[in-house]
């Protein structure tokens, strides 16, 4: 499956807008909906980035969370996350635990490795 955030590249600059550009997309659409999506069984599914940091997979619609539950997680189902619970919440253990997240992962595994901290910034600022 291509990563759709190389999608549009032609070259590394280019690349980090089309990042940019999804990143942006992604917290225009949490902040309109009010919510987000991860995926859990009795506790929340993580994932890691490519040096080895554990992350938090988040996505912004039910369908792509529901994509990833599968082989390791296939007994996992999405569930919806109050965009307040990930603010007052989840990032401040995020940030206590040294975890990333991992925005809109794929079933291949590729995702935008983002320090919390930023996203909660990014979402106060609005």
């Amino acid at each position: 499956m291509k990563n759709p955030y190389f999608s549009f590249s032609k070259s590394p600059q280019s690349k980090s807008y089309a990042q940019d550009e999804q990143y942006y997309a992604f917290i225009e659409q949490i902040i309109q909906q009010q919510f987000l999506w991860g995926i859990a069984t009795a506790h929340w599914s993580l994932c890691f980035d490519a040096g080895g940091q554990k992350a938090f997979p988040i996505w912004a619609s039910e369908i792509n969370a529901k994509l990833c539950c599968y082989e390791e997680w296939q007994d996992s189902k999405p569930q919806k996350i109050a965009l307040q619970a990930l603010m007052q919440e989840i990032i401040p253990y995020l940030i206590q635990h040294q975890y990333s997240l991992a925005i809109n992962r794929t079933p291949s595994g590729e995702a935008l490795f983002v320090d919390p901290k930023r996203l909660q910034e990014e979402i106060i600022l609005g």
